[in-house]
């Protein structure tokens, strides 16, 4: 049988030990206090590490409390900055918002933007190109995607598709509304929307037979519905709408 570890304390650390326990702001230290002065008034590490404390702990873990203390005194039985599990992106220096906000830009646009073949985003891809995701799983690439609220989503008839000369076409506008800026009598710079709408008839009553489904939607009498189309532009020094149907 292994003999029982024995820690000898002076006066001084005897006391500061008692202090700490009793009173120092952090929780895992007045943990750790506590069992260095069990072990030092007799009680096995063992013992200690499996109830002696709040919760158990490695008989490894009571020992190395007590090497730091005796080498460094209470300071050791801080935890060191640096330690702990690390965000994914940690290495870039990026915060959570930041983090989210690249890779949102990223997968709005097209893989052909990055120099990659791909029509879509695959996570294979993601990682290739985002330098704090080369060293994840493709699982642990999935669960931060998700962690962001960015999912995988179905294909639908309309949808904004990336635009493979989006960045050609983002610094086109910003030249121009530099320009509009700098001279604002001789270039208008407008933001222009347009909207279509169909307009459909309300449902209706009508006289049926009881066993018959309810009536069906009045249509035009043509058999369509009639559509509206509506334009807007906006300017960005007046900040003045202009609305037009057509």
């Amino acid at each position: 049988m292994p003999q029982a570890r024995q820690v000898t304390l002076s006066a001084a650390q005897e006391q500061e030990l008692r202090w700490a326990r009793d009173h120092h702001p952090k929780a895992y230290v007045r943990s750790k206090c506590a069992g260095i002065l069990k072990v030092a008034a007799g009680t096995p590490t063992r013992q200690v590490a499996a109830s002696g404390l709040l919760k158990p702990v490695a008989e490894e873990t009571v020992s190395d409390w007590i090497d730091r203390y005796q080498s460094e005194g209470l300071a050791g039985l801080l935890v060191r900055k640096g330690r702990g599990r690390k965000p994914a992106f940690s290495p870039s220096g990026l915060e959570a918002s930041e983090a989210a906000s690249q890779l949102e830009e990223i997968v709005h646009r097209s893989p052909r933007l990055y120099g990659l073949d791909r029509s879509g985003w695959w996570l294979a891809g993601l990682r290739q190109l985002v330098t704090w995701m080369q060293r994840l799983t493709l699982s642990g690439i999935w669960q931060i995607l998700r962690r962001f609220e960015l999912v995988y989503k179905r294909g639908r008839q309309h949808v904004h598709s990336p635009d493979p000369l989006y960045n050609e076409k983002l610094a086109q506008i910003e030249r121009a509304r530099d320009l509009a800026m700098q001279a604002p009598e001789e270039v208008i710079f407008l933001y222009q929307d347009e909207h279509t709408a169909q307009l459909r008839p309300p449902n209706c009553c009508g006289w049926r037979a009881c066993w018959m489904s309810p009536p069906v939607r009045c249509w035009c009498a043509d058999g369509s519905a009639s559509t509206s189309r509506r334009c807007t532009a906006s300017s960005i020094m007046s900040s003045s709408t202009i609305r037009r149907p057509t």
